[in-house]
């Protein structure tokens, strides 16, 4: 008895008879076993839906995962397998939490809508994304429309769970664990036709057989139209060609509709530039920004905003620049420009050396300098001498030491620091990778 009184079943002591603490402890032994399988039962339900989400998102599957098979118990069999892929739409403007809880209710609920005609694995993916992996119960049932039916039922659901909206896409089927991740991936690709053919939908192949052109003839003439809105600062023009061009790409395979897309931001970010001339408020924007924008823009018409927001960027910075031309100091500091442009290789050049130019004290000459193009005299010089030391270690052969006289280094020291500093990679770095990638800058 002695070992009972020592044990963590803290209620029993001393003044207990025999009697009264053998069914207690028995009691607690029971309700802690129950406890320990409803753990285990909890883990194992986390280890499948882990295995799930690695059988599906590899291409590879490893003899160590085929064997694990045999842990878990599934709800469908690996053939005549469908996938589906449900991703919450917005979900850039969805607050984590509530993400996550759409995300948990959308789980334990889609299971209930669909157990009457379907076997399924739900599996939450990362994201915002829900997996789905369906049989038909009846083996003789193969009506798609019955598969359509219980998707839209999903959509609906969720707009009623918290007044957000799914789109879902229909992948392939899968007849064996190797075909899970091909099938899986035809999935993913129906969700991406969001983009076109708008939010709250479900997404198949012979939807976009339907919906979808192919062989987009990107148009060109409208590109100048857009263009020339750009540069003679017309926002009514800019948007009635943008809209047209838009209407021409929209209605096309998802590759062929974001390179058009592509297109016309680079026509009109390098307009924009090329108007900003005199100005540091430029656009830089390369093809791995250009898909993390697009990671956030769901549809064509959002994406369509954010250009034309662009273009009021744009605009902003264009009455800026047309009220600085009215500052007496304007014409002044474009002058200092050009003289800095001319000279920066100059490694004597300074800010004193600019202000005695300019009758005004250093200072305060840097003081202008900055309130009219935005930038520091200091930093303006230094983009000046690292953009040619650039040009010149992809263009020529020059050694390091001599692109440093050439670019206004006042020593090779200084010119490493600086460039790896700004540049993320030392000169000799920088020209090799630029040799290997076949002039792709990074």
């Amino acid at each position: 008895m002695e070992p009972f009184l020592r044990s963590d079943l803290g209620y029993l002591n001393a003044n207990m008879s025999e009697l009264d603490m053998i069914p207690k402890v028995y009691e607690d032994t029971l309700k802690q076993l129950h406890e320990l399988e409803a753990q285990s039962l909890s883990n194992k339900s986390k280890l499948k839906e882990f295995f799930l989400r690695s059988l599906i998102t590899s291409e590879f599957i490893s003899d160590s995962d085929r064997s694990k098979i045999k842990e878990y118990v599934f709800n469908i069999v690996f053939e005549n397998l469908i996938f589906i892929s449900i991703s919450i739409d917005n979900i850039n403007d969805m607050p984590a939490d509530k993400m996550y809880s759409h995300k948990i209710a959308l789980c334990k609920t889609i299971p209930q809508l669909l157990k009457n005609d379907f076997r399924c694995e739900v599996v939450n993916m990362p994201d915002g994304e829900i997996a789905l992996l369906l049989n038909f119960r009846n083996e003789y049932e193969n009506s798609f429309d019955l598969l359509l039916d219980s998707l839209s039922k999903i959509r609906e659901i969720s707009k009623q769970l918290s007044n957000t909206t799914v789109t879902i896409g229909v992948g392939g089927i899968a007849n064996s664990i190797d075909e899970c991740a091909q099938a899986y991936k035809k999935a993913v690709e129906m969700v991406k036709y969001r983009f076109i053919l708008g939010l709250d939908k479900t997404i198949y192949k012979k939807y976009l057989d339907e919906n979808i052109s192919t062989n987009l003839c990107y148009p060109i003439e409208l590109e100048d139209k857009l263009i020339s809105s750009i540069r003679l600062n017309k926002r009514d023009s800019f948007i009635d060609v943008l809209e047209s061009m838009i209407d021409i790409i929209q209605y096309h395979s998802y590759p062929e509709t974001v390179s058009a897309f592509f297109n016309i931001t680079t026509a009109c970010i390098k307009t924009i530039n090329q108007v900003l001339a005199q100005s540091t408020n430029k656009y830089y924007l390369n093809f791995d920004e250009f898909r993390n924008i697009f990671s956030k823009l769901l549809t064509i018409d959002q994406a369509k905003k954010w250009i034309l927001s662009l273009f009021d960027e744009y605009q902003q910075i264009v009455a800026q620049i047309s009220n600085l031309k009215n500052v007496k100091h304007y014409s002044l500091v474009n002058k200092i420009q050009d003289y800095i442009k001319q000279n920066f290789h100059n490694p004597n050049l300074s800010v004193e050396s600019i202000a005695d130019l300019t009758g005004y004290t250093s200072y305060y000459f840097s003081k202008i300098f900055k309130d009219i193009l935005g930038i520091n005299i200091n930093e303006y010089i230094k983009q000046l001498r690292i953009n040619k030391a650039k040009e010149l270690l992809e263009t020529t052969d020059y050694k390091t030491n001599e692109i440093s006289d050439m670019s206004g280094f006042t020593n090779v020291s200084n010119f490493y620091l600086v460039f790896k500093k700004e540049v993320g990679l030392t000169p000799s770095s920088y020209r090799e990778y630029i040799k290997q990638s076949g002039g792709v800058k990074p």
